[in-house]
């Protein structure tokens, strides 16, 4: 009864771990699928083995079924055929259910097969679920200070440092972790498995790096956002011409991104109300204007784009910009939890400046942003007319050059012709106007598009399936504008919807909003978004974010000075969160073999105080665990008697030992013999084990402090 509620107790453990793994990742119905692989793993090979299948039958096929929904899921991302006859929604929650239900399902079976032959496999099991749950608690140090919601939230809207409670909350996983382990097995095998264990945290707290830990902690959660969905793929082409990999910042990246849960990378304060007319706001990081073979890259040069921020401001910055009675000046202040190479702002930004950061152990830096934000709709500036960015007689091929393709000047020359009157067909904004329509109309955005490998992605993409996300999208649309007689570039930054601001005043920006967007030059007015939309799309919206979490940022942003009473943080190793959990673990460590060589010694010495009618008891006892420092251990199921013959002629002085506790254990009264009889025969046993085995092994017995633990 006892070993079914533990097993039982085991199983609710696993189930959860793969219902917290999945929760970060997938949507609720991979979420169904993972739990549901989860559970029927743990039973599928018991029934099986039942119906005498072999084990090893059982994990080679529960590993191929693995391999083959991960293979299939993969194949099937990549091709049309599962949405076309699903549906964008459809498609993607067959995926998720595949991919996980799969996962969850042939990993469990192939570990539960596995420990049928090797139990020690258990300690995988156990790493698995004790870091899936850590993992909703440890992610808040690293940025997610929301994780875990239900616990944090509260506690933050009251002004309260979650990290005790998350600190305790973790004790107690550990804890029932290792008592889920400890009742797992018996004897040996216990005590095996928890030394692995221990072993396995011991070594990965001594030699896994701190950004290796932090990488592992982020995939629990991150994401990224291009066009109005989230991009994904990164590819090593983009990033070449971005000029190579971000290293330790985390800036906007419209070329790729994770599929796991999104994370807060900034927050915007707005000091003043404003709502976009096109329901977005912009906020650029960084613009690629010059030409190069076949793209868009930044200005090398540095004498382009002077609305570009370099680094962060130390002081009042004014950028390049264009005063207009079209804006109204917008106040921002931004406060990064990621960290950036440069700043980022609301487009149109006009000057940075540098600001308090509210809490530095929280964020990163904090600066202050002015910007002069649009109030007209693209539709009421296609009337006005085309300019040249400032940079003198350079700014004009700087600004226009791009492919001689003729197939541009085709798609060109219809989209003018469907979406244009003739009359309208010589003005430039109206030409750039119907290349946004072409556009709208002709490309299906999808997030599983591949051109980065081929020798000129944006021409594969437009002349080929024209499926992309907005890397393509803002490349191809931005040379098309070009050739239409505009001036333009590629700005890349953040994309968030204004509905997401709410009725606060602060916005939440996660990394999966990141974005490419295509941008025009209007005379009077300065650099302009003109965005395409695609009505066509084969990825599903991603889900909303949580609003409650935006709430808690905003709530700790809000004072831009620390309060007074709040002490500095302390420098040194007490900080360091590595050191303090070695700390502890050392001393538990040393605490458990303190409490092992003490109760080692008493069963040795307790023969001399313990009372006379329990003497033989104890010391045949004490002669077991003379016994069992040199690995002389009785099996399961075997006698004393037995174990006493076994070892007649190794330890001859074992067997009067027995005799008597059997006498006093099953005579109706013990007997009660001089003490030091007993302690002659200890004596015996003790040499007989000299000559019987060699003197390091018995030496290093005497060393061994789980020895006394293994008898029976």
């Amino acid at each position: 009864m006892k070993q079914n509620w533990i097993k039982n107790a085991g199983n609710v453990v696993w189930v959860a771990a793969w219902i917290i793994l999945s929760l970060h990742l997938t949507s609720a119905a991979g979420v169904v699928a993972s739990a549901s692989g989860a559970l029927l793993g743990l039973f599928l090979p018991e029934f099986l083995s039942r119906r005498r299948v072999r084990d090893w039958v059982i994990a080679a096929g529960a590993g191929l079924f693995w391999l083959v929904a991960g293979l299939l899921s993969a194949m099937l991302s990549q091709s049309t055929f599962i949405f076309s006859m699903m549906g964008s929604e459809g498609g993607y929650t067959f995926l998720e259910m595949l991919m996980w239900g799969g996962t969850a399902l042939g990993l469990t079976a192939l570990l539960q097969a596995g420990r049928r032959r090797f139990p020690a496999l258990i300690v995988v099991q156990v790493l698995f679920a004790g870091g899936t749950l850590a993992a909703i608690l440890a992610a808040h140090r690293d940025g997610a200070q929301h994780r875990p919601y239900f616990l944090v939230d509260p506690m933050l809207l009251r002004g309260k440092d979650p990290v005790i409670v998350l600190l305790l909350a973790g004790v107690v996983v550990a804890v029932a972790i290792l008592l889920w382990l400890f009742c797992q097995s018996s004897g040996r095998r216990r005590l095996r498995d928890l030394t692995v264990l221990f072993a396995l945290l011991i070594l990965g707290i001594l030699f896994l790096p701190s950004s290796a830990t932090r990488f592992i902690l982020h995939q629990a959660g991150g994401g990224s956002n291009g066009g109005k969905k989230p991009d994904k793929g990164q590819t090593k082409q983009a990033k070449n011409e971005k000029g190579g990999s971000q290293g330790k910042f985390q800036d906007p990246d419209p070329s790729g991104g994770s599929d796991g849960k999104p994370q807060p990378v900034a927050v915007v304060t707005f000091h003043d109300d404003y709502d976009p007319p096109e329901k977005y706001f912009y906020f650029r990081q960084t613009a690629l204007s010059s030409y190069r073979d076949d793209r868009l890259v930044a200005d090398a040069s540095k004498k382009f784009d002077a609305d570009i921020m370099g680094g962060f401001p130390t002081s009042q910055t004014p950028v390049q910009h264009v005063d207009t009675n079209l804006s109204e000046r917008v106040h921002t202040t931004v406060t990064l939890i990621a960290p950036h190479s440069r700043p980022f702002g609301l487009v149109t930004a006009a000057d940075f400046g540098p600001a308090p950061n509210p809490n530095p152990e929280r964020f990163e830096r904090a600066y202050n942003v002015d910007s002069l934000a649009m109030t007209k709709s693209l539709r009421d500036l296609i009337q006005m007319q085309p300019g040249t960015p400032p940079g003198g007689d350079a700014a004009v091929p700087q600004y226009h050059k791009g492919p001689d393709d003729p197939r541009f000047a085709a798609i060109l020359n219809e989209a003018v012709n469907t979406y244009l009157k003739p009359e309208l067909r010589d003005l430039p904004l109206y030409r750039a106007a119907a290349v946004k329509l072409w556009m709208d109309d002709h490309i299906t955005y999808n997030l599983k598009a591949k051109h980065d490998n081929t020798n000129d992605p944006v021409a594969d993409f437009l002349f080929g399936d024209r499926n992309g996300y907005c890397v393509h999208i803002a490349q191809a649309s931005a040379l098309l504008y070009r050739m239409a007689g505009v001036s333009s570039r590629v700005g890349e930054g953040y994309l968030v919807e204004s509905r997401r601001r709410g009725h606060g005043s602060t916005l939440m920006i996660q990394d999966r909003d990141a974005h490419a967007w295509p941008e025009i030059y209007i005379a009077g007015v300065g650099w302009t978004v003109l965005d395409i939309s695609p009505k066509h799309t084969v990825s599903p919206p991603p889900p909303p974010p949580d609003p409650e979490q935006q709430k808690a940022l905003g709530q700790m942003v809000r004072p831009l000075n620390p309060p007074k009473n709040q002490e500095p943080p302390k420098s040194g190793p007490e900080t360091d969160i590595r050191g303090i959990v070695l700390t502890w673990m050392l001393r538990v460590l040393l605490a458990a073999l303190l409490v092992l060589y003490l109760g080692k010694l008493w069963r040795r010495i307790s023969v001399r105080v313990c009372r006379p009618a329990s003497v033989s008891r104890v010391a045949f006892r004490a002669a077991l665990d003379r016994l069992a420092e040199v690995s002389f251990l009785r099996r399961t199921a075997q006698t004393r008697e037995q174990f006493c013959l076994d070892l007649a002629q190794k330890v001859p002085s074992l067997r009067p030992l027995t005799e008597i506790h059997i006498e006093d254990a099953f005579g109706e009264k013990p007997r009660v013999r001089p003490r030091t009889q007993y302690l002659q025969l200890l004596r015996s046993v003790s040499k007989e084990i000299w000559s019987a085995k060699p003197g390091w092994r018995v030496a290093l017995g005497y060393l061994d402090p789980v020895s006394w633990i293994r008898v029976r």
